[in-house]
């Protein structure tokens, strides 16, 4: 059987598109394998973005690891990926405890906890609420944070709850200000690393996982679209008034 191809241009969030069924000349394409779904051959890039934010964390072994966001496509494919990394324990913060609750078994045995923003006390945001929560669960403090969180103050406040020497990965386009100053990060030795998307080698290693059979990302696509529910699918990624994890559109 010809292999099924992927490759650059990343896939945008809701393509889905099949991909070539015959080897073309590109040097860029890289092989599918044959045991790999289409739909999660569309969602190779969003993987191999979170092998890069993992990989720009330089944990240790053994790393307590917040994810912020953890419920949404970076998320779950963070937590999905964690164990490859050398995880010990994982921190997801999100909005709602029901939906973290829901992403918690992706982790598998990586011991995790969680913390639901709308728990926490009603003036979390501008009291330091989300610090006190994470340091109370890792009071020598997290060795890095993953954050893909879009607005408002929960990735100063993540970064607030690390251990000496930690580093916060920003994935998530934030407009907010660090509320922070530098004297903080200087004092602590924390490393801000700013990175938005993936290198073709972090692809290849993604599709290596799936290819081996050491990880499994069909169940993180949880909503699928015909092309002419597009429309739909969009505004469903947009209001997430329901719980979504990934999504594609098939033709």
């Amino acid at each position: 059987m010809a292999p099924k191809l992927t490759g650059d241009p990343p896939v945008p969030e809701l393509t889905g598109s099949p991909a070539p069924k015959q080897p073309g000349k590109n040097r860029l394409a890289d092989p599918l394998p044959d045991h790999v779904s289409f739909d999660v051959g569309a969602k190779v890039h969003d993987l191999a973005n979170a092998i890069r934010a993992l990989k720009r964390a330089e944990l240790p072994l053994g790393a307590t690891l917040v994810v912020t966001a953890a419920t949404g496509t970076m998320g779950t494919a963070t937590v999905r990926l964690a164990r490859h990394f050398g995880v010990s324990r994982l921190v997801l913060v999100g909005r709602s405890a029901e939906r973290l609750h829901a992403v918690r078994p992706l982790a598998g045995d990586v011991h995790t906890d969680v913390v639901a923003l709308e728990e926490l006390p009603s003036d979390w945001a501008q009291e330091g609420g989300l610090t006190r929560a994470l340091r109370t669960l890792v009071p020598q403090g997290a060795d890095a944070v993953l954050d893909f969180v879009p607005e408002g103050p929960a990735t100063s406040q993540a970064l607030a709850a690390l251990a000496t020497g930690g580093s916060l990965v920003h994935m998530g386009a934030n407009r907010s200000p660090l509320t922070l100053p530098m004297i903080a990060v200087m004092v602590n030795c924390w490393r801000v690393v700013g990175t938005r998307a993936c290198t073709r080698t972090d692809a290849q290693e993604a599709l290596t996982l799936l290819a081996r059979g050491a990880l499994d990302a069909e169940e993180l696509i949880t909503h699928r679209y015909p092309l002419a529910a597009a429309g739909e699918a969009v505004a469903a990624m947009r209001d997430r008034t329901e719980p979504i994890w990934m999504a594609v559109v098939n033709p």
